[in-house]
C-alpha cells in the first residue's frame, strides 16, 4: 500500500509536463543552462517526444502494479527505459542521434549453463547502446564497455530487497541506521564488523565513497553518528522506500 501511494505521488509530480508550453519552457531552460545551440528549436522538437516518454513510462509502471508477477519485471523494465529516454532529452537534444544508441547496450549469455541460478547470471556492457550513452551523458561515466556485472551483487544494492536476500541466502547486506535522538542516526557496529574495520577506518572509508561531506555528529555515544537534518545522505547510504528508513 505504501509503495502504491508513493508511485501515485511520483506520477502526480510529473503531471506538470502534460502541458506542451510548460514542457517546452522546461527543456529550453535545461538547454540554456548547458549553453547548447539551437535551444529554442530543439525544445520545440523535443517537447512531444519528452511528454510521450513520460506518459509511456507511467503506463508501464501502472500496469505492472496490477499485473502477475511473471510479467511484472518486463513491464517495469520498459517503463524504466522510457523514463531514461526522457531524462536523456534534457541533456542530449539530438537523442537519438544514431541508431546505435537505440539498442539496450547490455547482453547476457543466451544459452544458460546447467544448474543455472539467476543471482549468478552475468550481464556485459556493450560498446554502443542506451546503457553506455545514458551513463556518459547523464553521469559522465565512461569506459563501461566490456564491464561485467553479476545480478546478485547488483540486486544486493537495492535496500527494498534486503529481506529477500536474507531469506534466500541467510545473510543480508544492508544495515539499518539506528535512531539515537532527534535528527541523529547511529551506524550500527555490525556494519563496521562486516567490513572488518574499526569505527575510525569505517569513517574514513565512508568519507572516500560519499559524494560531498558527511554530517558527522560528535558526541558521547559509542560508534558513528550522522545528523539527518543537514542534508540527504548519498550512496553508499541508501533509503528504503517500503520501510521508510
Amino acid at each position: 500500500m505504501f509503495l502504491l501511494l508513493y508511485q501515485e505521488n511520483t506520477w502526480m509530480h510529473l503531471n506538470y509536463f502534460q502541458s506542451a508550453s510548460t514542457t517546452r519552457r522546461f527543456l529550453r531552460n535545461c538547454y540554456e543552462q548547458q549553453d547548447l545551440p539551437e535551444r529554442e528549436l530543439k525544445s520545440y522538437d523535443n517537447c512531444y517526444p519528452f511528454m510521450y516518454y513520460l506518459e509511456q513510462g507511467e503506463l508501464y509502471y501502472t500496469q505492472a502494479t496490477f499485473s502477475p508477477l511473471s510479467i511484472k519485471p518486463v513491464l517495469l523494465f520498459y517503463g524504466m527505459i522510457h523514463l531514461l529516454k526522457a531524462c536523456l532529452l534534457t541533456v542530449d537534444p539530438v537523442y537519438p542521434g544514431t541508431t546505435s544508441v537505440l539498442a539496450h547496450g547490455v547482453t547476457t549469455r543466451k544459452r544458460k549453463k546447467q544448474q543455472y541460478q539467476f543471482f549468478n547470471d552475468e550481464v556485459k556492457v556493450q560498446k554502443n547502446g542506451l546503457c553506455t550513452h545514458f551513463a556518459e551523458r547523464m553521469f559522465h561515466v565512461k569506459q563501461l564497455e566490456g564491464e561485467k556485472f553479476k545480478m546478485g551483487p547488483l540486486l544486493e544494492l537495492i535496500p527494498e530487497l534486503s529481506d529477500l536476500f536474507l531469506f534466500a541466502t541467510g545473510s543480508g547486506k544492508m544495515h539499518f541506521l539506528e535512531e539515537a535522538g532527534k535528527n541523529r542516526w547511529l551506524i550500527p557496529s555490525v556494519a563496521a564488523e562486516s567490513y572488518y574495520m574499526d569505527d575510525s577506518r569505517l569513517k574514513e572509508y565512508l568519507n572516500e565513497k560519499h559524494i560531498g561531506p558527511i554530517p558527522w555528529v560528535d558526541g558521547s555515544l559509542p560508534g558513528l553518528a550522522v545528523d539527518s537534518s543537514v542534508s540527504p545522505l548519498k550512496p553508499p547510504f541508501r533509503f528504503d522506500f517500503i520501510s521508510g528508513r
